[in-house]
């Protein structure tokens, strides 16, 4: 893989479109002053054949965060389902990206908006009335988990991970991923970023639970 350092403002992909399958958008935003970077992270939801892979990116410090919802649009329906919907759209919300999703929603009229759920329900998923995905105390931890876990478990007869990484914007930005404690206390170090890491960490979660509902059954496959 060439770690040669990746450009910013364009759509990298790693593997177009594919029909039967089904796309996640994680998408963390910034404010495009070029500090922080607005990531769009397509995950292609995995099967009984095949792991979650990422195989597209966007990755900017210059535009902000209105604007953005106008490069979400155009990659979310390239990346269209096997459902006939664009890809899931599941945008950070606890700062600038709930801007993002209303233009999207409201201006735009994109429909597949990832819905939050309760990650503590009783009774399997319960979702809300919130669009957007929201880090918080409990859903830190469970989704940086579940993002390390996939990238780091095996299938034992392929050797394929369970997640696979494509982006040198993601690999260089996991190298300097470090946690003084638990995995839930992980962060950039000083001067790095880890925007990358977490759209594709909401990504992976919201992919992995679209599995549970939308994976086609061995019998199917």
């Amino acid at each position: 893989l060439d770690l040669a350092p990746a450009p910013l403002n364009v759509l990298l992909v790693w593997e177009p479109p594919r029909k039967g399958q089904l796309y996640v958008m994680g998408i963390d935003v910034s404010t495009g002053t070029g500090l922080d970077y607005s990531v769009i992270d397509v995950t292609r939801v995995g099967t009984v054949r095949e792991p979650d892979e990422q195989v597209a990116q966007f990755v900017t410090n210059t535009i902000d965060e209105l604007d953005l919802a106008y490069i979400i649009d155009p990659v979310g329906r390239l990346f269209a389902g096997r459902d006939g919907q664009p890809a899931m759209a599941a945008i950070e919300c606890n700062g600038m990206g709930l801007s993002t999703q209303n233009e999207l929603q409201r201006h735009i009229g994109y429909t597949n908006l990832f819905i939050w759920q309760y990650l503590d329900a009783v009774e399997g998923h319960q979702f809300t009335t919130r669009y957007g995905w929201y880090t918080n105390q409990r859903s830190r931890p469970i989704m940086l988990q579940r993002y390390v876990h996939a990238i780091k478990t095996l299938d034992p007869r392929t050797g394929t991970p369970d997640y696979r990484v494509n982006s040198p914007h993601t690999i260089a930005e996991l190298a300097d991923f470090q946690t003084p404690g638990p995995l839930w206390m992980a962060e950039a170090t000083n001067g790095a970023h880890d925007d990358c890491i977490m759209a594709g960490a909401i990504g992976v979660h919201v992919a992995q639970t679209l599995q549970y509902d939308a994976r086609e059954t061995v019998h199917e496959a």
